[in-house]
């Protein structure tokens, strides 16, 4: 099993701090192979940055290329300078991979590491 450790994961939401560190404070561990201990959570910190706006929080990476598959429309909100991976096919609501959920999207970019 491929194990990437990493000392802190950041995500942009749009909500409430407190309410979102209420809704976070019970999940102990994130990712796949919980069980055996893997993606164990030692804390959560909320912080408040307000410099995003709703669009860049929601869709745009912290280096702001383009973070998730996004419909056209949105990746043509985004403007163009924003870097994507291009186009192609994928989900945007679960189950991802059904032939139904399906659609043409604007693909994010690939992180730099």
């Amino acid at each position: 099993m491929l194990v990437t450790p990493c000392s802190s994961v950041t995500w942009h939401a749009v909500g409430d701090p407190s309410a979102i560190l209420e809704l976070l404070e019970p999940i102990v561990s994130i990712g796949k192979k919980r069980s055996t201990g893997e993606g164990h959570v030692l804390r959560w910190e909320v912080e408040l940055a307000g410099d995003l706006d709703d669009f860049t929080a929601g869709h745009l990476h912290p280096d702001g290329t383009l973070g998730r598959p996004s419909p056209l429309s949105c990746r043509a909100r985004a403007g163009g300078d924003v870097l994507d991976g291009g186009r192609g096919r994928a989900g945007i609501r679960p189950p991802y991979m059904h032939p139904t959920r399906q659609h043409q999207l604007a693909l994010p970019a690939l992180l730099s590491s």
